[in-house]
C-alpha cells in the first residue's frame, strides 16, 4: 500500500498544463468524485472506480466507453457495450468488468509483449494522448511490477485522476463523447471505432469526428438496408418458387393420377368385355359339343 509520503515523491508539475499537480498519481476519490488531498491520498487499489451504487445506466455506458477508449484505444462497438451492460446491471461491478477485459483476446494480442514501462506509456496516450512524466511513469511501473496494483487498476486509476485536470478530462471527455456516439449510431464495425479515435489524437476535434460517425453510419445503414431489401427478396422468391413447384407438383400429381384412373377404368372394362366375349364363345362350344344331332339350337343365338 503506497504511503503519503511515496506519493509526495512523485508530485510534480505538469508539462502539459504548467501547473503544479498530481497527475500522474492522483486518483479520484470514490466516495464524492473530487480529486483528494495528498495528505489524506489513498493508493490505486482503494480508489479505482467511482461509487457504483449510484451510477445510472447513462452512467454505466459511459463509464464502460470510458475502459474501451483506455484499453483498446477505440470507440466501444455497440454490441459490445450492450453486453457490458447487461453484466452491469445483473450485478456485475464496474471493478470486475475492467478485470474482464483483460480476458478478451483483443487485449491480449494489444499487450501481451508489452513490458510494464510500455504498458504505462501506452495506457496515457490511450487516456490523455501524451506520454507520462518521468517520476509518474517510474511510480506506476513499480506499482505494477510489485504487484500492487494490477493492470486494470491501473487503467480505472488513471481514468479516475485524469478528470481532476482541465486538459487531461478535456481529451478523455471528447473521446468518451465519440465512443458513445459511434454507440447510439449503433456501429460495430471495429476498424471505424479505430479509424475515429485515431483521428481524434490526429486533429484534436471532435465535432469533425462525429460528423464523420454521422456520414459513416448514414451510408452504412442504407447499405445494410438495401443488403436486407435484397435478402428479403431473394428469400419471396425462393418461397414463391418452392410454392409455385409444390402447386405445380400437386396439379401434376392430380392430373397424373386422373390419367391413370381413366386408363385403369378403359383397361378394366376393355377386360371385362374381352372376358365376357370369350365366355359366350366358351358357351357355344359348349353347346355345340352337347348337341348330338349337329344341329344349330335357335335358343343358342338368343344368349
Amino acid at each position: 500500500m503506497a504511503t503519503t509520503e511515496e506519493l509526495n515523491q512523485v508530485q510534480t508539475t505538469d508539462t502539459t498544463t504548467q501547473d503544479t499537480t498530481t497527475t500522474d498519481t492522483q486518483v479520484t476519490d470514490s466516495a464524492n468524485g473530487n480529486a483528494t488531498n495528498t495528505d489524506t491520498q489513498e493508493t490505486a487499489n482503494d480508489a479505482t472506480v467511482a461509487d457504483s451504487v449510484n451510477t445510472t445506466q447513462e452512467d454505466a455506458e459511459t463509464q464502460i466507453t470510458e475502459l474501451y477508449v483506455a484499453t483498446f484505444d477505440r470507440a466501444p462497438d455497440a454490441d459490445g457495450v450492450d453486453y457490458w451492460v447487461e453484466q452491469y446491471n445483473n450485478g456485475m461491478s464496474m471493478d470486475d468488468i475492467a478485470k474482464s477485459f483483460f480476458d478478451q483476446k483483443e487485449t491480449e494480442d494489444k499487450y501481451s509483449n508489452l513490458t510494464n514501462d510500455e504498458f504505462v506509456d501506452t495506457v496515457y496516450q490511450n487516456v490523455l494522448d501524451r506520454k507520462p512524466d518521468s517520476a509518474g511513469a517510474e511510480y506506476w511501473k513499480s506499482e505494477l511490477d510489485s504487484g500492487h496494483i494490477t493492470k486494470d487498476e491501473f487503467i480505472l486509476a488513471i481514468l479516475n485522476g485524469a478528470k481532476s485536470h482541465p486538459e487531461d478530462h478535456k481529451h478523455l471527455r471528447d473521446k468518451t463523447d465519440i465512443g458513445l456516439k459511434f454507440v447510439k449510431e449503433d456501429l460495430n464495425d471495429t476498424d471505424k471505432a479505430k479509424e475515429v479515435i485515431h483521428n481524434y489524437k490526429l486533429h484534436h476535434n471532435k465535432e469533425l469526428c462525429m460528423n464523420d460517425i454521422s456520414k459513416y453510419a448514414e451510408e452504412h445503414h442504407k447499405k445494410d438496408g438495401e443488403m436486407h431489401k435484397q435478402e428479403n427478396h431473394s428469400e419471396d422468391g425462393e418461397m414463391h418458387k418452392q410454392e409455385h413447384h409444390s402447386e405445380d407438383g400437386e396439379m401434376h400429381k392430380q392430373e397424373h393420377h386422373s390419367e391413370d384412373g381413366e386408363h385403369h377404368n378403359e383397361y378394366l372394362n376393355g377386360e371385362k368385355h374381352n372376358h365376357h366375349g370369350r365366355s359366350l364363345e366358351h358357351d357355344s362350344v359348349d353347346l355345340i359339343a352337347h348337341n348330338d344331332d349337329n344341329s344349330y339350337d335357335d335358343a343358342h343365338f338368343v344368349m
